[in-house]
């Protein structure tokens, strides 16, 4: 997702059937190019559609399925400002000497759990969605703590 974002000609084909887009280490309040990528996910989070610009092609509407994770070393990375629907902001602990997994043991574990997950989200009552964020955006201690900086 940090392609469509930072596209200086706004070129966003990656989005095509995206579900889940990930947003790695791009500060979204440093600059011109931050500011853009900000406004961009803004639009891209909250609307039904989704204008698609793939390089060469005329742009073209279509539903708008993505879900947005953004991880960053920054808390300053993701503004958040009062009123905010749209952001929940959680942090994770570093771990300390010996609570690290072994990426190889890691991934298997993923895998092999893979399944049981997909089961239980296909089991999952999902109630009628009040706005195209399916879901109320969580209040977390992060979050105030953020909207207070």
């Amino acid at each position: 997702a940090d392609a469509a974002l930072l596209s200086p000609q706004a070129f966003n084909g990656e989005l095509i059937k995206s579900v889940l887009c990930v947003i790695e280490e791009t500060d979204l309040n440093a600059g011109f190019k931050g500011k853009e990528a900000y406004n961009r996910i803004k639009d891209w989070v909250t609307g039904r559609t989704i204008q698609i610009h793939v390089k060469g092609k005329t742009p073209f509407e279509i539903p708008n399925t993505t879900h947005w994770i953004q991880v960053n070393n920054s808390i300053d990375a993701c503004p958040i400002f009062e009123g905010d629907t749209r952001i929940v902001s959680a942090s994770i602990d570093m771990l300390t000497g010996g609570q690290e997994i072994p990426k190889n043991t890691l991934l298997h574990s993923l895998e092999e759990e893979s399944a049981q997950f997909l089961g239980l989200c296909l089991k999952v009552i999902i109630p009628e969605p009040d706005s195209r964020l399916r879901i109320p955006v969580i209040m977390s201690t992060d979050k105030m703590q953020m909207l207070a900086m």
